[in-house]
């Protein structure tokens, strides 16, 4: 519940993020949530030396990124 909302107020807020149906963010929602779920420990944990010499600024990179495989999945389905 919390991501779709955190997805409604991106859509809002950022230029490049929109939604055509209730049913695309609810989609879209749940991928995000798996993707943080099983993806993003994952690549925390081998951006690790990364994230110590950068002081965590590589998780905004993997954000974006995981933000990015979310909308080319949903755009694909």
């Amino acid at each position: 519940m919390v991501t779709t909302l955190a997805v409604l107020v991106a859509a809002q807020v950022v230029g490049g993020i929109r939604y055509d149906s209730t049913a695309t963010v609810l989609v879209a929602s749940l991928l995000l949530g798996f993707l943080n779920a099983f993806v993003r420990p994952l690549l925390l944990l081998l951006s690790l030396p990364l994230l110590v010499v950068s002081l965590g600024l590589v998780i905004v990179v993997i954000n974006a990124l995981l933000l990015l495989l979310t909308a080319q999945i949903a755009a694909a389905a």
